[in-house]
């Protein structure tokens, strides 16, 4: 195995694998000798992450609400040597939308889905300076 470095004429030449290991070592080793910035004093305190610790700035209809939802139905697939996850006919759209309008009315504490996209988007707007105003839906949603 051969690579190619410029010589000082310009033209290519092939560049032996030792020669690569050599010059890669040297890079690497001269990399961990150049110096380092070191933090002191109240800038050097380590933020606090601990598990139920909240981190930024709450925001949202409901300032800090997390939403998870989860379905080992909305998908079959076995996983690899079993096709690909994204084939046709292996999504069950029926729970993908359950789990959607589950994620949405635990969102914004409102269980009928037109009014829970109202009040999501409503909030949104107002906190945007745009007014009180939604979407209109669409129909067949």
């Amino acid at each position: 195995m051969h690579f190619h470095r410029p010589s000082r004429a310009g033209h290519d030449r092939p560049m032996t694998r030792r020669a690569f290991v050599s010059t890669t070592t040297t890079a690497a080793a001269a990399f961990t000798l150049l110096p380092r910035p070191s933090v002191r004093g109240a800038d050097a305190a380590e933020p606090d992450h601990s598990p139920c610790t909240p981190i930024g700035e709450p925001k949202g209809i409901h300032p800090g609400r997390v939403v998870w939802v989860h379905d080992p139905h909305a998908l079959e697939w076995e996983g690899p040597g079993h096709g690909h996850w994204y084939e046709e006919d292996r999504l069950h759209q029926d729970r993908v939308d359950a789990m959607m309008q589950g994620a949405l009315a635990a969102l914004t504490g409102e269980p009928d889905p037109a009014r829970a996209w109202d009040r999501l988007f409503r909030h949104f707007n107002q906190g945007h300076g745009r007014g009180t105003w939604a979407i209109a839906p669409v129909s067949g949603s």
